[in-house]
């Protein structure tokens, strides 16, 4: 199995995730955890991460849907000022390349190259920067599991992946 690591941090990350591509078994995504102001219970996170999703057929440079794992569960609370009632709403926050949204807490969606940079619905984290290579050429239809890893893993796959293309400029130049 071919693993592709890197990180993204935005200070309010809890722990980080894994994505790695193999043929005819679900890929393996890694992602940074946000917290962004609504929680969803504890048990629908583990859930999240032993579902297997497919890509939907709705995957473009805007953003990669998935489907099929099981709807995530919010926390009870009153909705803050300007969010809505919905309990994946949130108020407004940025969206950093490659996180994933969670609308009516149902699909996630992956945002890529030219999705918005900001709006109101929950994020699960963010895919780490080397692994939206391999987001991106995932067809319609090719299972997806999200995995944990820790920071020290997600860092030293950065770092390979970095080596890794500096190699490739060389053998290039």
């Amino acid at each position: 199995m071919k693993r592709l690591f890197g990180t993204f941090s935005l200070g309010l990350c809890a722990s980080m995730f894994a994505y790695a591509a193999r043929a005819q078994t679900p890929a393996e995504v890694t992602l940074t955890r946000l917290q962004c102001g609504t929680n969803p219970a504890p048990a629908t996170i583990d859930g999240f991460f032993s579902d297997t999703w497919k890509v939907a057929p709705e995957a473009d440079r805007i953003g990669y849907r998935f489907r099929g794992g099981k709807p995530l569960e919010f926390v009870p609370r009153d909705p803050p000022f300007g969010a809505g009632s919905d309990p994946s709403n949130i108020t407004d926050a940025c969206y950093p390349y490659g996180s994933i949204q969670v609308p009516g807490g149902t699909e996630p969606i992956v945002l890529h190259r030219d999705a918005v940079s900001g709006g109101g619905y929950f994020m699960v984290g963010t895919v780490i920067a080397p692994d939206m290579d391999l987001i991106g050429q995932l067809q319609p239809n090719t299972p997806v599991r999200f995995v944990k890893v820790g920071m020290d893993q997600a860092l030293a796959a950065r770092k390979s992946r970095s080596e890794l293309l500096g190699k490739l400029r060389s053998a290039l130049a």
